[in-house]
């Protein structure tokens, strides 16, 4: 059964590899023996990241540095990647980020803010999709999974914010963004089925990464399972899943990795 689950001999790029939440999915897919490009602003933090894959896990790694917002630099990122080893198998569109040179509320988001947060979360995977699409679509085979977010299934509390001190709140035009990513790994799912390709998503809820008590005790309070998502493996194996050939007749699918906070 495990063998199932095992990536070995597969390449797997993960963008924003050296994020929170891009270091868990790389520890994942190499813990399932998958070899890693990582997909990466600092090269810096590229190389100790990839090192400690290889230590830890025994795989290969290649890091290459990019601009998530530059078309040529995604095309030229796709391009090395694909020729390291001569073939891409999974693809984590995990880049992103929001704009906050303004303050949260939707009124008194700034016009830079609102389009840099929608151009850095949804743009950056159509065009990653599009480039490493192509290459999947000629070998025949891949998974494609797009980070999303229970933000674009589902609007806010506020009043949870409000309880915590105010001055953040999740942010309309990140909604917008990841409710892009969802419609979008659908549609691409419909385009490349007939090509051996799965996309599908994943949208996390809230996790605790370095979040204040006041906060995590007040989102647990509204989740079923009582508290925050924990990093390390909660969010990185569900995508070590999809990835995987456990997953072989899953495509189009939003998994969504909440601890139940959306069916409330």
């Amino acid at each position: 059964m495990y063998e199932r689950f095992s990536l070995k001999g597969k390449v797997a790029v993960v963008t924003g590899a050296t994020g929170t939440f891009g270091t868990e999915f790389c520890h994942s897919l190499a813990g399932g023996g998958a070899d890693i490009v990582l997909a990466v602003r600092n090269a810096e933090k590229g190389e100790a990241l990839a090192e400690k894959l290889r230590n830890e896990h025994g795989v290969d790694t290649l890091v290459v540095t990019w601009d998530a917002r530059d078309v040529e630099s995604i095309k030229a990122m796709a391009k090395t990647a694909c020729a390291w080893q001569g073939h891409i198998d999974v693809l984590i569109c995990n880049a992103g980020g929001n704009s906050n040179t303004s303050k949260h509320h939707f009124f008194d988001r700034s016009d830079y803010d609102i389009r840099t947060t929608v151009e850095n979360n949804l743009m950056s995977v159509l065009f990653c999709c599009r480039e490493f699409g192509r290459i999947m679509k000629a070998q025949g085979s891949g998974s494609i999974i797009n980070i999303a977010s229970i933000a674009g299934i589902v609007g806010r509390d506020r009043r949870l914010y409000a309880k915590c001190g105010g001055g953040f709140e999740n942010l309309v035009d990140y909604a917008a963004s990841k409710g892009g990513i969802i419609s979008a790994t659908r549609d691409l799912a419909a385009i490349l089925a007939p090509f051996g390709v799965r996309v599908n998503s994943i949208s996390p809820g809230g996790f605790d990464n370095g979040c204040t008590e006041i906060f995590k005790k007040n989102y647990g309070e509204e989740t079923p399972l009582g508290r925050m998502g924990k990093g390390g493996y909660e969010l990185g194996d569900a995508a070590l899943f999809l990835a995987s050939g456990a997953a072989s007749y899953v495509t189009g699918h939003n998994l969504v990795v909440d601890g139940g906070y959306t069916i409330w």
